[in-house]
């Protein structure tokens, strides 16, 4: 299985303080963005990253499967996610 990187709220500030995220991939920066902000669509989260909507979409899917988000409700249309 892949190696799974966990990043804490407590960490994920730590981070982005340090500008590390242009060194994460985009799952992980996906991630980080919905843990900072608690909950967000794909698209909110896709223009918080700069990565292409379809990817965050993607990824998403990957991070529900592995447990580590969430779908929370809707947005008119649009999913809301959140992190576990």
């Amino acid at each position: 299985g892949a190696d799974r990187i966990l990043i804490d709220k407590a960490n994920a500030s730590e981070l982005a303080s340090m500008g590390a995220e242009e060194h994460l991939d985009s799952k992980q920066r996906i991630l980080l963005s919905l843990r900072d902000r608690g909950r967000a669509t794909a698209e909110v989260l896709s223009d918080d990253t700069g990565i292409n909507i379809k990817t965050v979409k993607n990824n998403l899917t990957q991070l529900k499967r592995a447990g580590l988000a969430h779908e929370v409700g809707k947005d008119g249309h649009a999913t809301v996610y959140a992190p576990l």
